[in-house]
């Protein structure tokens, strides 16, 4: 049931001022949004006024759409229901703050074990006498100096021109938050909402919404002279909508504390006040009564003669204006109230929080530029209501010296206002992009400032806090709001007791904060993705990130418009410089996904459903798909969107390959996949797996890239990495091509005990020779130069590299790491596959005690069963113009060699009759 109401309707209605402004009062403190007109029928007979005056506030639609909108009708609140509104507001914020330095009163509520009052706040509880945490107000952790230094600057090319600050990033980054610390020790803050959490503007940006609708409708059918007027109208609504902010802080400020401050305790007092009425609903739905307060008083409906070629069905169109003079008269005004109120020299700031909510808005605002020329817009170059605000920015921060901050999560808050032909502010806008990120650390002393905690529970409490270590809302909106509410249930007396409380919290604050992303990222990936700005599918964007898990440490590249996607879309908080002057674009960013590690468990954990989804369909793995369209010239150094792995096609492939093998086949609790039946699928018709491959298992979990990764804690070169601990969970790559082996890692035994080295040399060339392949696979040949295995092979010694020396100190010493380079599985990996007659001699000799059976030697080829179909395509058709892999009869590098013995020149080059035997089919 939707109402319209006429004026005598009105004055019937608010005849019974008190009964009535107790409802309205009643209406602002609800937290549900606005739009909810319908009630079910017990609600409604309960609340009859409350119904009533939600029908009131929100305009009557229109079920049979038109070209022109009418002026919107809103019902209009009394003076007396304002103020009463006002003084509520006013009251619960005396008390919240009264209330939140009151520690005997606050230990009797959550027990004996406080150390210091909570933030806590009345003003949005759900009921009545029940306060709630007021998170805002806790301790901030960082710094707000660079964001505190930018809203000062100033623009020394135009006359000392007061700065705009735009501050972006990513969704519980911290950015209100700045806010909040700047207010609370610095300026006066006016938090100025524009859009809810729950997905619609706030009641004041909503009825200027009604309005611009309208203004966009009759714009097209008015002659120029009259659509300034109206664009001058729909900027005199945002003037007034601003300057209802700043009314109703003063109005509040004026009860809560009517004598001007004169100590530093009674101006922060102020400063708190003025953030706490408009920290919630209840203060934007006061300043939405407000607004249309004046409106009613400055809005006339006039009637303009349609422009000549109109498709206006009458000759004149009604069109809503608003009297600029008066809305100037009312800014000055509610400006010179709230002066007056405070401390001498304070400064003034307006926070527009979620401004990015404006842009695509209805466009009813002339372009500067043509403004200035007084030249008038046509339709199609008008802007829309985020033009309206940066203009109205300017205004306010010249006129009436209100720092002025747009706050949001859109890269585009930082390039839109720096563009000539799009906004005011050209030249004036400090962009900050501050993301505080709160470690273990800091939670624990925001833990101790307000709470007794021993020793032992903050032992046990570290390792579930270390989850919500990144963006400050899964600590300070995830964790202590709960944290508040389970001392008020339990009320600890005991350190025990208190740390059975931080765990409950800890534990649900993790899993809300592993909610949250799992609904961005799954609908980014699975249920709903979409094409970013950018150009790209969100799922890429979304594959490219998990490779980077799986593949590169976490570590990733965004480039500027991925960056930008990520930051908007809430997944990713990007470390860029704090502050920088706005420009067309950011560079790309470099991000440790590991540095919040509930995104990189989510990433992780919806990545592996997806490769688990893809089972026996390699074609639909992520990050096969990745590597099938990325292929280019055989080599990779990103995907487009990031750069999440680089290196050679076919080398990333078989890495990955491995990888997802384990995943696929290691069940819960159950035993590692051998790395036999890992390769079988890899393997050329006829090849014979070693015997030994059928006893050594897999455990590589990720990928690891040696190219830019620095030293090895274990020794110089890259190989070392195959000594350090834990050195079987990973697959190395892009290894030092200096050494020879291009991938390698380790298989373990039974027991879970390292067993032996197992190093690829990846060939996709159309010349191919499997005599290279072993001298790179093989552990005897690494960091060797060609006329150093020239040498070798004569019977003389050389002098290593540095790189040799290191790695043959590693591969001999101690006895356990020779003994897994000794033993080394070398695996051929060919894209032109192998000849019969080389398949049958190295099966042979992989069976011979004399032959390679210690140090046996694999072959693969690309399968459309192991890379899919795609990849494997691509990778065929690189070399479709070469030929079969050459083989050879060089016992020098078919048969296993030992490091030291190359280096003396005492290479095995002679072969038992049995090796002979095996090579005669002339491999």
């Amino acid at each position: 049931m939707h109402a319209v109401v006429s004026a005598c309707m009105f004055s019937r209605l608010w005849a019974d001022t008190e009964p009535v402004a107790r409802a309205l009062a009643h209406y602002v403190s609800s937290r549900q949004p606005p739009c909810v007109a319908v009630l079910s029928p017990p609600s409604r007979a309960a609340r009859p006024h409350v119904h009533f005056l939600r029908c009131l506030l929100r305009p009557s639609p229109s079920h049979a759409p038109a070209a022109i909108a009418p002026p919107p009708s809103f019902g209009y609140p009394t003076d007396a229901a304002v103020a009463s509104a006002i003084e509520d507001v006013a009251a619960l914020v005396s008390s919240d703050i009264a209330a939140s330095s009151n520690l005997d009163a606050q230990r009797a509520m959550a027990g004996p074990l406080l150390r210091k009052p909570f933030p806590i706040s009345r003003l949005d509880s759900p009921a009545a006498g029940t306060p709630g945490l007021a998170a805002e107000f806790l301790p901030y952790k960082g710094s707000h100096a660079a964001y505190s230094s930018a809203l000062a600057s100033t623009n020394v090319n135009q006359a000392q021109k007061q700065h705009v600050v735009a501050v972006v990033q990513a969704s519980g980054s911290g950015k209100t938050r700045l806010a909040y610390a700047d207010g609370q020790e610095v300026r006066l803050v006016v938090i100025a909402r524009v859009w809810k959490q729950q997905q619609t503007y706030t009641p004041a940006w909503e009825r200027y919404d009604d309005l611009a609708k309208h203004w966009a409708t009759v714009m097209p059918h008015l002659n120029e002279l009259d659509c300034r007027a109206v664009s001058k109208s729909a900027l005199a609504a945002m003037r007034l909508l601003a300057a209802c902010h700043v009314r109703f802080v003063a109005e509040v400020l004026q009860r809560v504390q009517p004598v001007r401050p004169t100590t530093d305790a009674s101006a922060k007092m102020q400063r708190e006040a003025a953030l706490r009425c408009l920290r919630n609903g209840k203060g934007d739905d006061t300043v939405g009564a407000l607004f249309l307060q004046q409106l009613r008083r400055l809005t006339t409906v006039t009637s303009l003669a349609k422009a000549p070629g109109s498709a206006a069905p009458h000759a004149n169109v009604s069109v809503a204006l608003i009297d600029r003079a008066a809305v100037d008269r009312f800014c000055a005004d509610a400006d010179a109230q709230l002066r007056g109120l405070l401390w001498p020299g304070a400064e003034v700031a307006m926070w527009w929080d979620e401004a990015h909510a404006l842009m695509s808005s209805p466009a009813v605002f002339e372009p500067f530029s043509l403004w200035k020329q007084l030249t008038a817009a046509p339709v199609a170059k008008l802007q829309d209501g985020f033009y309206g605000l940066t203009a109205l920015c300017a205004d306010l921060a010249d006129k009436y010296r209100w720092l002025q901050s747009l706050c949001g999560t859109w890269m585009e808050l930082t390039t839109h206002v720096d563009l000539p032909d799009i906004s005011p502010l050209r030249g004036r806008v400090t962009s900050v992009f501050h993301a505080s990120h709160i470690s273990v650390d800091q939670m624990m002393e925001t833990l101790h400032h307000y709470l007794v905690v021993d020793g032992d529970t903050e032992a046990a409490l570290r390792p579930q806090l270390a989850l919500l270590v990144g963006r400050p809302i899964f600590f300070f909106d995830g964790f202590m709001p709960r944290l508040w509410d389970n001392l008020r249930a339990v009320r600890p007396a005991t350190a025990a007791a208190l740390q059975d409380v931080l765990k409950d919290t800890a534990a649900a604050a993790t899993a809300k904060a592993h909610e949250r992303l799992t609904g961005v990222i799954q609908r980014m990936w699975v249920t709903k993705p979409s094409v970013l700005r950018c150009g790209l599918s969100s799922r890429s964007l979304c594959m490219q990130l998990y490779a980077a898990l799986c593949m590169n440490g976490g570590n990733v590249k965004l480039q500027a418009g991925a960056g930008a996607d990520a930051l908007r879309e809430g997944v990713l908080v990007l470390p860029l410089h704090p502050t920088m002057p706005a420009s067309g674009g950011q560079g790309p960013t470099d991000v440790q996904l590991h540095d919040e590690p509930m995104c990189a468990r989510v990433l992780q954990e919806i990545g592996r459903g997806q490769v688990a989804a893809s089972g026996n369909n390699p074609s639909a793995d992520p990050i096969f798909q990745l590597l099938g369209t990325s292929m280019t010239q055989g080599s990779i150094a990103g995907f487009g969107m990031t750069t999440s792995v680089k290196g050679d096609v076919l080398e990333l492939a078989f890495a990955w390959y491995l990888v997802r093998y384990v995943l696929l086949n290691t069940p819960a609790n159950g035993r590692a996949p051998t790395l036999s039946a890992a390769l079988r699928s890899l393997s050329p018709r006829g090849f014979r797996m070693p015997g030994r491959a059928a006893d050594e298992c897999l455990v590589a979990a990720a990928g690891f890239s040696c190219l830019g990764a620095g030293a090895s804690p274990a020794g110089a070169t890259d190989l070392h990495r195959l000594c350090e601990h834990g050195a079987e969970h990973r697959v190395l790559y892009n290894v030092d091509e200096n050494a020879g082996a291009d991938v390698a890692t380790l298989t373990v035994h039974r027991d879970g005990t390292p067993a032996s080295v197992v190093m690829v040399q990846a060939k996709a060339q159309t010349a191919a020779a499997l005599v290279e392949c072993l001298r790179a696979a093989s552990p005897a040949w690494q960091y060797t130069q060609e006329k150093q295995r020239k040498a070798a092979v004569t019977g003389d010694c050389f002098v290593p590299t540095a790189a040799r020396a290191a790695f043959q100190e590693a591969a001999t010493a101690p006895a356990a790491t020779a003994a897994r380079f000794s033993s080394a599985f070398r695996i051929a990996l060919s894209v032109t596959g192998f000849r019969p007659e080389t398949i049958a001699a190295v099966s042979a000799l992989n069976a011979l005690p004399e032959g390679s059976e210690r140090s046996p030697i694999i072959l693969c080829q690309p399968s459309e069963r192991a890379f899919g179909k795609d990849l494997t395509a691509q990778l065929l058709a690189s070399c479709s113009s070469g030929s079969v892999t050459s083989g050879t009869d060089d016992l020098a590098f078919l048969l296993p060699q030992a490091v030291g013995d190359v280096t003396a020149g005492k290479v095995v080059k002679e072969g038992s009759a049995a090796v002979q035997e095996a090579l005669r089919g002339k491999p």
